[in-house]
């Protein structure tokens, strides 16, 4: 046995963990799944899951199989990035702050349409002067009514989330012994 080979038990238990983290991915709202670039064979995996909730001993092995295609990455950073995605993360809370300052800045000066443009290439520039207006005829008529502007932060964070793509964390430089069955025949 080499020195920096792991032990069953702990190989067992990384499994384990790496199957939570598979739980956790699926467990995400589909739209939270598609910021994600996942490799194709683990995108389908998921989806394959997802189809077999219903039966226990199949999704039983098909989360032991996205247990396997996780195994290449780096457990620490997959659980981090994980919990960043879940409703109320971090990933929530940046797309947050940032819809919220380009509506303060949008609704500050006009001319922020063609930063706008420059980062949502399908902005609709008359439909977003249309919300600029609407909020700022609401607070100009009533400044305790939030409503217009909380339309239009809304509106911006959804542009945000639609053109966020998130990688999954490097693959660790150990490979597994699949790995190097496959690269030998």
């Amino acid at each position: 046995m080499e020195p920096q080979e792991l032990s069953k038990t702990k190989r067992k238990a990384r499994m384990h963990q790496l199957q939570a983290v598979g739980e956790a991915l699926l467990a995400l709202p589909v739209e939270r799944l598609r910021w994600l670039a996942l490799p194709r064979d683990l995108a389908q995996a998921l989806a394959e899951a997802r189809r077999l909730s219903g039966h226990f001993e199949a999704y039983r092995r098909q989360m032991q199989y996205v247990g396997r295609l996780l195994q290449p990455y780096e457990l620490e950073p997959l659980q981090a990035l994980v919990a960043s995605l879940c409703p109320g993360g971090a990933v929530d809370a940046q797309c947050q702050r940032e819809a919220e300052r380009l509506a303060a800045e949008f609704l500050a000066d006009e001319s922020v349409v063609g930063e706008l443009l420059s980062r949502f290439p399908e902005f609709d520039v008359p439909y977003w002067r249309q919300m600029r207006r609407a909020a700022l005829k609401g607070l100009a008529a009533e400044p305790q009514d939030l409503l217009p502007r909380r339309r239009l932060v809304a509106a911006l964070r959804h542009a945000i989330e639609a053109t966020l793509v998130l990688t999954l964390p490097e693959r660790s430089a150990v490979e597994t012994d699949h790995d190097e069955e496959t690269d030998d025949e």
